[in-house]
C-alpha cells in the first residue's frame, strides 16, 4: 500500500481443478469372441469387461503384428474371422503402453483399431464399442503429445459411436459424457469456443438422460459444471457460473460420504463459489467456498496424493477472504496451508510452481496487514521461483503476479527499479497472452495500474497516457455487461484523474467521475469491492472541487468516502486508506468554510486510521504527516498550543519512522524543522529536525517529484 492508498489488481490464482470424472482412458469395450456371445451385444462403455484371449500368447500376438503388412491388405480380403483377434491385439498394445510409456505401442494400438473399425460392417453391433476403443487410444496418445490431430481423432470416433447408438440406449449417457470431456480437452488446447458449446450440449443431454440413481450422473454433473465455468471465464455471464454451482451441488449431493471422489468434487464446487465471489463480491459465496475447501481437506488423509492440491485451494480461498474482510487469522491460516502444500509437493511436480505462485500472493496479504518488508520480498522470491518452474502455457500467469509483487514493493518503499521491473514483467505477460484469452483484459488492467502508480511518483505525463491507452485497450476486449467491467472502469477513472492533475482539463476529471460512477452503479451493495469504487469516486469529486470550488463536489466527495468507511470492517487492511482520503476531503472543506467541526472530524478520521494501522507499517509516515497537517491547520485558526504540539509531535514521528517511502519522511522532517524553528529557534529539537531532513534528503531521490497518491488501489 502506498502513501494512503491501495489499488485494485487482478491476480492469477492457480487452483487446479479436480478431474473426478470416470477415467475414460480405461474404458475398453471388448466384444465377445463367438457367435453366442455376440448375440448379447457389446459391453457397456462404462465398465471394463473380463479380458479374454485365445491360446496365442500375448507376446506372440504383439510381436507378430506388422502394421505395414496390415496397410497392404486389400479391402476385398475377408478378415471377418480375424476381427476378434485384432480387438485383443489392440488392447494388448494399449496395456503395454500403460506399463512402458512407449508411444510406438499406443500408435500400433491406434493402427490396429483403425483397421478394425474400417473392416467392421455398418450394422455390426460391435462397431460402437470398437469406435469407443479407438477414441480412447487417440485420447491416450493426445495426453502425451498434445497433438490436436489426436484429440480430433478421438472426437471423430466418439461422435460416430454416439450416432450409431439408439437415443434411449443404456450406453448413451456415458457416451455423451466422454464425448463432452473430449470436446473440453480440445478446447483447452485450441480455445475454440464451438468446442466449448458442443461439450456443454453433450453434457446437458447426458444429464437429461439419467436419473439420480445412475452411477455416472455425479461425474457428468461435475464435468458440466466445469464446462460452464470455462464459458463464464470467456464470456463473463454470471448465469453460467450460477448454473455451474447448481450442477456441482447436485453432483456433491449424489456422491456417497465415503466416496474417494467427494473431496475433489467439494473442492471444485468451492472454487466455483470462489470465482463467483470474485465477480459479484457477495460475502456468503466466499464463506461457502472456504467451508467447502476446509471440508475437502478434512476428508483427505495426511498422506493422500491429492492433499497438496486441496491445501493449495484452501489457502487461496482463505487469502481472498482476508482481502475482503481483513481478518488477520485468515491470512495466517492461508500462509500456513500453502506452506504445508509446498512441503508435500514432490520436487519437480507440476503443482509446485502453482503453490509457489499462491504462497507469494498470500505473503502480499500478510504484507498489507503487517507492512513487514520481509513478507513482500519473500513474495517476490516465490513468484520468481514460480516463473522459473512453470510450463510455457502458464508462464503469463506467474509473470502477471510477479509484476504485481514488484508494484506492491514500489508503492511501499519508492524504489523506481521495482516499478520499472513491474512494468517490464507485466508487458511480457501480456505479450505471451493470446488476444482471445479471457484473462487478457485484466492483465492489461494490471499494466495500466503499474503505469499509473509510476506516474504518481515521477510526475511523468507519458506514463499516464500509457495507462489510459492500455486501459482503453482492455475495455475494448470485453462486453458492457462483463463481470470485470467495474474493475476496468475504476482504473480508467483513476488514470483520467491522474491526467487531470497534469492538464487541469475539466473534461478529464468529468470523464473520471463518470467512469467511477459507472463502476459504483454496476456494483451491488453487498459487493465487498464497493468501498474501493466509492472512495475513488470521492477522490475524483475532491479533485474537481480543488479546481472549481463547487461546494457540491466536496460534499459528494465526503459522502461517497463516508459510505465506503461505513461499509468496511475495522480490521480491513484498506480502512486506513479510506479514512486517510476522508480526512483529506474534510480538510479541504474546512479550508473553504473554516468550520471548526469539520476540522475536528478530519482529525478524528485520521486518528482512527493510525489506530487501525500496525506499528512499522509502510503507510504510517503518510498517516502521521496528514494528521500533523490537520492539527496545524486548526492551530492557525484557534492558536491552541496543544494543536501545535500535536502537529510537531506527529511530524517528528513520521520523520523518524523506519518504514514507508523516504520522500514522505523528508516532507515530514522539513515541516518538523520549520515549525520547531518558529516555536523556539534555540531548542535542540530544531537541530535534530534539520539533521533528520538532511538525512532524508540524501535517501530520497524522488522527493522533488513525489506527489502523495490518493486513489484507492485494492
Amino acid at each position: 500500500m502506498s502513501s494512503g492508498s491501495s489499488r485494485e489488481f487482478i491476480a492469477d490464482i492457480d487452483t487446479p481443478t479436480f478431474t473426478v470424472k470416470f477415467d475414460v482412458c480405461t474404458i475398453v469395450g471388448i466384444e465377445p469372441r463367438d457367435d453366442h456371445e455376440a448375440s448379447q451385444g457389446t459391453s457397456s462403455c462404462c465398465t471394463r469387461p473380463r479380458f479374454r484371449t485365445n491360446t496365442v500368447t500375448h507376446v506372440e500376438m504383439l510381436n507378430d503384428y506388422d502394421p505395414e503388412a496390415a496397410q497392404s491388405e486389400s479391402p476385398d480380403d475377408d478378415l471377418t474371422g480375424m476381427l476378434p483377434l485384432l480387438t485383443d491385439v489392440g488392447m494388448l498394445f494399449s496395456r503395454r503402453f500403460e506399463h512402458t510409456g512407449d508411444l510406438a505401442d499406443i500408435s500400433k494400438a491406434i493402427s490396429v483399431e483403425n483397421r478394425l473399425v474400417a473392416r467392421t460392417p455398418k450394422g455390426d453391433p460391435n462397431l460402437p464399442g470398437r469406435l469407443i476403443n479407438l477414441g480412447i487410444s487417440f485420447l491416450t496418445r493426445f495426453e502425451c503429445t498434445r497433438d490436436v490431430s489426436d484429440i480430433s481423432g478421438s472426437i471423430s470416433a466418439r461422435e460416430r459411436a454416439v450416432d450409431l447408438t439408439p437415443e434411449g440406449g443404456e450406453d448413451m449417457p456415458s457416451l455423451l459424457t466422454v464425448l463432452g470431456a473430449s470436446y473440453m480437452s480440445r478446447f483447452s488446447l485450441t480455445q475454440d469456443l464451438p468446442d466449448l458449446s458442443k461439450a456443454i450440449s453433450a453434457q446437458e443431454k447426458a444429464v437429461q438422460l439419467q436419473s439420480d440413481d445412475d452411477e455416472i450422473l455425479p461425474y457428468t454433473l461435475n464435468d458440466l459444471g466445469e464446462s460452464l465455468m470455462r464459458r463464464f471465464e470467456h464470456e463473463g455471464n454470471l448465469r453460467d457460473i450460477s448454473e455451474a454451482i447448481l450442477q456441482q451441488q447436485r453432483g456433491v449431493r449424489l456422491t456417497p460420504g465415503g466416496d474417494e471422489t467427494l473431496p475433489g468434487r467439494l473442492s471444485n464446487l468451492g472454487s466455483s463459489y470462489l470465482c463467483r465471489f470474485e465477480r459479484n463480491g457477495v460475502a456468503s459465496d466466499m464463506s461457502e467456498a472456504v467451508s467447502l475447501h476446509q471440508r475437502a481437506v478434512k476428508l483427505t488423509s495426511a498422506g493422500h496424493k491429492d492433499r497438496p492440491i486441496l491445501l493449495n485451494t484452501l489457502g487461496t480461498s482463505l487469502m481472498l477472504r482476508f482481502e475482503r474482510t481483513g481478518n488477520h487469522l485468515d491470512i495466517e491460516d492461508a500462509v500456513s496451508a500453502l506452506t504445508k502444500a509446498l512441503q508435500l509437493v514432490p520436487e519437480g511436480h507440476e503443482l509446485a510452481p502453482k503453490v509457489f505462485n499462491n504462497l507469494g500472493m498470500a505473503l502480499w496479504g500478510s504484507f498489507k496487514h503487517t507492512g513487514n518488508i520481509s513478507d513482500i520480498s519473500m513474495a517476490i522470491s516465490y513468484h520468481q521461483k514460480a516463473v522459473s518452474l512453470i510450463s510455457a502455457p502458464e508462464r503469463p500467469n506467474s509473470l502477471n503476479n510477479l509484476g504485481i509483487s514488484f508494484r506492491h514493493r514500489f508503492e511501499a518503499f519508492g524504489d523506481l527499479l521495482d516499478i520499472c521491473e513491474a512494468i517490464s514483467v507485466l508487458q511480457e505477460s501480456i505479450s505471451l497472452t493470446e488476444e482471445h484469452n479471457p484473462k487478457k483484459p485484466t492483465r492489461l488492467n494490471n499494466l495500466a495500474t503499474a503505469f499509473l502508480v509510476k506516474s504518481e511518483h515521477t510526475g511523468e505525463l507519458a506514463d499516464i497516457s500509457n495507462a489510459i491507452a492500455t486501459q482503453q485497450r482492455a475495455m475494448h476486449l470485453i462486453s458492457e455487461g462483463h463481470a470485470a467491467m467495474p474493475v476496468l472502469l475504476d482504473t480508467l477513472g483513476s488514470s483520467l484523474s491522474g491526467r487531470f492533475e497534469h492538464t487541469k482539463d475539466l473534461k478529464d476529471i468529468s470523464n473520471s467521475i463518470s467512469a467511477h460512477q459507472r463502476a459504483v452503479d454496476s456494483t451491488s451493495k453487498d459487493n465487498t469491492n464497493l468501498p474501493v469504487w466509492l472512495t475513488n469516486l470521492g477522490v475524483a469529486f475532491k479533485l474537481r472541487f480543488e479546481q472549481t470550488a463547487d461546494p457540491e463536489d466536496i460534499s459528494k466527495s465526503i459522502s461517497a468516502i463516508k459510505e465506503a468507511v461505513d461499509l468496511t470492517p475495522d480490521s480491513h487492511p484498506y480502512l486506513p486508506s479510506f479514512l486517510f482520503n476522508l480526512g483529506k476531503s474534510l480538510i479541504l472543506r474546512f479550508k473553504s468554510t473554516k468550520d471548526g467541526d469539520t476540522i475536528s472530524e478530519a482529525i478524528s478520521a485520521q486518528k482512527r486510521a493510525i489506530q487501525c494501522t500496525p506499528v512499522g507499517h509502510a503507510l504510517m509516515p503518510s498517516l502521521l504527516t496528514s494528521l500533523a497537517d490537520s492539527f496545524l491547520s486548526r492551530y492557525e485558526q484557534t492558536e491552541d498550543h496543544s494543536d501545535l504540539e500535536e502537529g510537531i509531535s506527529n511530524y517528528r514521528q513520521s520523520a523518524n519512522g523506519i518504514s514507508g517511502p523516504p520522500s514522505i519522511r523528508l516532507i515530514a522532517a522539513k515541516q518538523w524543522a520549520t515549525w520547531a524553528l518558529k516555536v523556539n529557534p534555540s531548542e535542540p529539537e530544531v537541530m535534530a529536525a534539520f539533521s533528520t531532513a538532511i538525512i532524508s534528503k540524501i535517501t530520497s531521490p524522488l522527493s522533488a517529484a513525489f506527489t502523495a497518491s490518493e486513489s484507492v488501489k485494492a
